[in-house]
């Protein structure tokens, strides 16, 4: 997931670095640009759907004219009886991307207009932040999931407190972006939000798959969804919070989101909750287990014990014989 992920840094590194390139002939050629990438995605997108490489569905759509209404009831049933632990996992995407949004939607503005750079300069530097994000996300962030996640041979798992850490070092990154007033400091503030805001959705995405391993695509499509609501209310946030507070509002708001998203995750996350839900499955993997190997091992004693039959009735005919 976290190399995933990391396409994305890439694909910010290198549309900003050209989109700064492009806009000193016009500012039309850098939505050209784009507009010819989103022909490009959306070519591959339909080839990679309609080739074999994917697996095909065998559910079947609903039937029924009123779906949106049924879509809706069947969801609100879903969200009250998973459990709070999805709850809170989908509240912390939620959180996380209004802090992401909320910044976002004016950061053009403020850093153009607090540290002066122009249209070129401010492209050149989101190319930078792509590249951190992407190599962050690439080469550190997997090794420290897999690291703080698993507890090596004991098997117990443990991915709160990374999640924990996360979310605070995400917090420390936007306040560090809220508070930068050089190119250097801005750059390592980026580099620290890019490490905990990495950990973070790669730990959300896995923490869903292993919570709810047999409905991880429906979960999953959640988060996403959970992701573009924070997409629409963001930047309405982040507008009214650079008009009441300034350039450096919109930041230290995405770092109170933060916060709170490390206050949700301290109250209801806990490793305790983890190591039982992972005992019980082992402890079921290992019964099926050993149901699997009695039931083959009856299965390979009723021939013996039919043969030992057909024996004793042979012995019995051959002493009336003699």
């Amino acid at each position: 997931i976290a190399l995933v992920r990391s396409a994305i840094g890439f694909g910010v590194a290198a549309g900003a670095a050209l989109g700064g390139r492009l806009v000193k002939i016009g500012t039309i050629a850098p939505l050209m640009a784009g507009l010819v990438c989103t022909i490009l995605n959306v070519g591959v997108g339909i080839s990679l759907a309609t080739s074999a490489s994917l697996p095909s569905s065998t559910s079947k759509p609903p039937t029924n004219t009123n779906s949106m209404k049924t879509s809706l009831k069947l969801l609100l049933t879903e969200l009250l009886t998973c459990g709070t632990t999805i709850i809170t996992l989908l509240s912390l995407q939620l959180l996380c991307s209004l802090a992401f949004f909320v910044f976002t939607s004016t950061w053009d503005i403020t850093l153009m207009e607090r540290i002066g750079y122009d249209k070129a300069e401010f492209s050149y530097l989101v190319s930078v932040v792509g590249w951190l994000f992407a190599f962050v996300q690439m080469l550190i962030v997997p090794k420290f999931v897999s690291r703080s996640g698993s507890g090596g041979s004991t098997g117990k798992v443990s991915s709160s407190m990374p999640l924990k850490m996360g979310l605070f070092v995400a917090a420390l990154g936007r306040f560090g972006l809220a508070s930068s007033n050089t190119t250097p400091t801005l750059i390592l503030s980026f580099a620290i939000l890019a490490l905990g805001q990495g950990t973070v959705g790669t730990l959300l995405s896995t923490l869903v798959a292993r919570t709810a391993p047999t409905k991880a695509g429906y979960y999953m499509g959640l988060l996403e969804g959970a992701r573009g609501l924070a997409g629409v209310i963001g930047p309405m946030v982040g507008a009214a919070c650079y008009k009441g507070g300034g350039g450096r509002a919109p930041a230290a708001a995405g770092g109170i989101f933060q916060v709170v998203a490390l206050i949700l995750a301290c109250v209801f996350i806990s490793d305790s909750e983890e190591e039982k839900s992972f005992s019980v499955k082992k402890e079921n993997e290992i019964e099926s287990t050993m149901t699997s190997s009695s039931s083959t091992a009856t299965k390979a004693s009723v021939p013996c014990a039919e043969k030992n039959d057909n024996l004793d009735s042979i012995a019995v005919e051959t002493k009336k014989s003699k």
